[in-house]
């Protein structure tokens, strides 16, 4: 249940965001690849997790998403730094 509440809410935001992204000829190519790649995410997520699990030796659900997470968090840090000292840069005008 918590799944289709997930999706209810998703789904409709992720489509609205495609469309304000893309041209509007191009809104069916652009929401069909989305949606593509969420399903190769969840065909790939199993495998991603039994490599974790083997890779730590421990088979725990937590552990998978606790990697994930700190994984996540160092790129999120890492692209703020990126668009940080992109904005920072000095202009030369001479």
């Amino acid at each position: 249940m918590l799944t289709g509440i997930s999706l209810f809410l998703l789904m409709p935001a992720v489509n609205m965001i495609v469309g304000q992204m893309v041209e509007p000829n191009a809104l069916a190519m652009a929401s069909g690849l989305v949606i593509a790649s969420m399903n190769i995410g969840g065909f790939i997520a199993p495998f991603y997790i039994g490599l974790i699990a083997q890779g730590t030796g421990n088979s725990s659900p937590r552990t998978p998403v606790l990697v994930s997470a700190v994984l996540a968090t160092a790129i999120a840090v890492l692209w703020t730094i990126v668009i940080f000292i992109k904005k920072e840069k000095p202009k030369n005008r001479s």
